[in-house]
């Protein structure tokens, strides 16, 4: 029975060996070319980017739960900073973010238009549609027009003089607004009037 085995494997292997070697094959000329340069390149690179990606998601997981376990939203917002506690609760309220990186850098600056369209969207503050805007000097297509023109009928910002580029383009630390939204919804459950300073 061995020999059987053994002559029909020499029998099958050589049958291999002849169909590999018969003249339907392609010629060498006619074989794909190796891999070249390039392309090997190219693989390494997007294989590298990929694990680079892998490396980085985790190492942002990392410090979410470090983040988590320390109490903190923001890698950047230190627990003695003096805004911290107003930072974190003005996040959990949605009424500030951060960056798409994960940071807050409470001391970049954002302008009071900015501030007026957080203030609207988290107080769900309204004006009547025949409402205008009294100041002059911000056009209806400015990207905050509309909160701007909300907070002025609310009396929360108003301009000086029929002015209100301040409110557009006068820059206040996001520190400094979010210890004032809080003190304000705190003390009074909806924002009457805030005095933000630059």
């Amino acid at each position: 029975m061995k020999s059987y085995t053994s002559l029909l494997t020499i029998f099958t292997g050589g049958l291999l060996l002849v169909s590999a070697c018969s003249g339907e094959s392609a010629t060498a000329d006619e074989q794909p070319q190796a891999a070249g340069d390039d392309w090997v390149e190219s693989e390494i690179n997007e294989l590298d980017e990929k694990l680079t990606g892998a490396e980085d998601r985790a190492e942002r997981l990392a410090l979410d739960i470090e983040l988590l376990s320390e109490g903190r939203s923001f890698p950047d917002v230190r627990t003695d900073l003096f805004a911290f506690e107003e930072i974190e609760y003005l996040t959990g309220l949605s009424v500030i973010n951060g960056y798409s990186d994960g940071t807050f850098r409470p001391y970049n600056q954002i302008t009071r238009g900015q501030t007026a369209t957080m203030l609207v969207r988290q107080l769900d503050l309204t004006a009547p549609d025949d409402y205008e805007l009294q100041a002059t000097d911000v056009r209806s297509s400015h990207q905050n027009f509309e909160a701007l023109r909300i907070v002025e009928y609310n009396e929360i910002m108003m301009g000086n003089d029929g002015i209100m580029s301040q409110a557009t383009h006068s820059p206040v630390r996001k520190w400094h607004v979010s210890s004032c939204a809080l003190t304000q919804m705190r003390s009074q459950r909806q924002i009457l009037v805030i005095h933000l300073q630059t």
